[in-house]
């Protein structure tokens, strides 16, 4: 319910704006889940100006990602992935 000024509002040393923050995190964790699932990194890059629906719906469907995953790990177990070859 942020109004969208405050939501392009920047701050000395921070990464962006509130928005493009959000947005970053969101990609992010994503494509960090792609590599954790053990495949290529399959998420699109985000849109140049992502609605706030957009982005809660996409973490919303990161959050079912994260339950499957944790679902399928033994107590103690490791997870890994490869990105760009590391």
């Amino acid at each position: 319910a942020m109004p969208d000024e405050d939501l392009v509002r920047k701050t000395p040393g921070g990464f962006g704006t509130i928005k493009e923050t959000l947005t970053h995190f969101v990609y992010n964790e994503s494509r960090f889940l792609d590599v954790l699932e053990g495949g290529a990194i399959t998420s699109e890059a985000p849109p140049a100006t992502p609605t706030l629906a957009g982005l809660r719906a996409i973490a919303d469907e990161n959050s079912m990602r994260l339950l499957e995953l944790a679902s399928t790990l033994k107590d103690g177990a490791r997870v890994t992935g490869n990105f760009r070859g590391r």
